[in-house]
């Protein structure tokens, strides 16, 4: 669960801010009341230290040794790997996307 909650979530805010909608209407709403800044530094902190959390987690998780557990891989890791390998192809596909359209700063 440690893993699927921030990735899950990290997913819904993508698919908010990019998904169908009115994300601009939004943004602009936001930046007039002075919430704007606020609002995008707080995402930016929360994806890249939801998505090196969930990562970290996994990996401690799946190299931990244990003579009980050296035998059976763990319950629900393959899903929890599925989402974070899906999560980090995204992301990087999001962020190369921006890059090409000379959104990098």
């Amino acid at each position: 669960m440690l893993v699927r909650v921030p990735i899950i979530i990290n997913f819904v805010l993508l698919l908010l801010l990019i998904g169908p909608g009115s994300s601009h209407k939004l943004y602009l709403a936001l930046k007039k009341g002075g919430f704007a800044d606020l609002i995008v530094h707080a995402l930016q902190i929360w994806v890249t230290g939801a998505t090196f959390f969930a990562t970290a987690i996994f990996v401690w998780r799946r190299f931990k040794k244990s003579d009980l557990q050296a035998q059976q891989p763990a319950k629900g890791a393959t899903l929890d790997g599925v989402l974070l390998l899906g999560w980090w192809i995204v992301l990087i596909l999001v962020c190369l996307y921006a890059f090409n359209l000379d959104m990098g700063g």
